[in-house]
């Protein structure tokens, strides 16, 4: 039987005594169990799932949890895709969940409830891959922690793991291996478990080529226009620095202007609803309308 061994501890001056009710712990702990489940079958689905067992051991001023993640024979070895030594697949992944500064508790502790908009796996280290956030922030984590992360499953049961923080006296968790420290995380990280835990469902996100036409326009920076599908209306947020230089340079509108731009289309599903947002990416053409015949050169020719 494989087995990985590391301690959650929960710390503040509500557990002063040592005592933590079994409402908060026990389903804290189902949470955690939960959240290896999903992370076993993600990464390694060839494998039985986990079982996560307990000891429990109280501490002055702390409640401290020795766990035990158990696999069957087939979790012993692995070969890793974040170095060159063969090494138990049952403490990769106990790392991929836990370790301090990589593990997908981490990542949803740095993310603040930032989406993420792209991925790289070019120039970062075997193995790794970049992820960057709608404000232009990156890290670098291994490609494991970014698949558990896609689990919806995992984060909201990684939600639970931290929900007894919000007690009152319940400051912190802190995780720890053998070998070194997990992550920790405090009270004022919650609001991004629950970001993350509620992060909407993709559905379609793909560029698109299209004519709109411009039904009312904003130079606040930051403020969306509005454009007409033809039958539709819709609120699009103007992502194409060039031609903000261009409206700041003094380009001219007027009623009936189109404009042939490409349009980042996303669709998601939240809260099983179907919502759809629109960024214009670049403008390619700018379509004014044509001029109006004169009434003189209508008449023209015509007596």
């Amino acid at each position: 039987m494989a087995q990985s061994a590391f301690t959650l501890k929960y710390d503040g001056p509500a557990l002063d005594e040592g005592v933590m009710p079994v409402s908060e712990l026990a389903p804290a702990l189902i949470a955690l169990g939960n959240v290896f489940t999903e992370a076993s079958r993600t990464l390694y689905p060839e494998h039985p799932p986990v079982a996560l067992n307990i000891r429990a051991n109280p501490e002055e001023g702390s409640f401290l949890v020795h766990l035990l993640l158990e696999g069957k024979d087939a979790w012993d070895y692995i070969l890793t895709l974040t170095g060159s030594k063969t090494a138990g697949s049952l403490a990769n992944l106990q790392a991929f969940v836990v370790e301090g500064g990589i593990g997908v508790f981490a990542l949803i502790k740095w993310l603040k409830g930032r989406k993420i908009v792209s991925t790289d796996q070019e120039n970062v280290k075997p193995g790794h891959v970049r992820i960057v956030t709608d404000d232009n922030q990156s890290i670098e984590v291994p490609t494991e922690v970014l698949q558990l992360f896609a689990s919806r499953t995992l984060r909201k049961n990684a939600a639970g793991v931290v929900a007894p923080l919000t007690r009152n006296g319940i400051r912190d968790l802190a995780f720890k291996t053998p070998d070194n420290d997990g992550e920790t995380i405090d009270e004022s990280d919650v609001p991004s478990f629950v970001a993350a835990e509620e992060d909407e469902d993709v559905l379609w996100d793909e560029p698109q080529t299209m004519v709109v036409e411009i039904v009312s326009l904003s130079f606040t920076e930051g403020n969306k226009w509005r454009f007409s599908l033809g039958q539709t209306t819709i609120s699009a947020a103007i992502e194409d620095q060039d031609f903000l230089t261009r409206i700041d340079s003094g380009e001219a509108f007027a009623k009936g202007d189109m404009l042939r731009c490409r349009m980042r289309v996303v669709q998601t599903r939240r809260q099983n609803k179907l919502h759809t947002e629109y960024h214009l990416l670049e403008v390619l053409d700018h379509l004014h309308p044509p001029d109006q015949l004169a009434i003189d050169d209508e008449g023209d020719g015509a007596e």
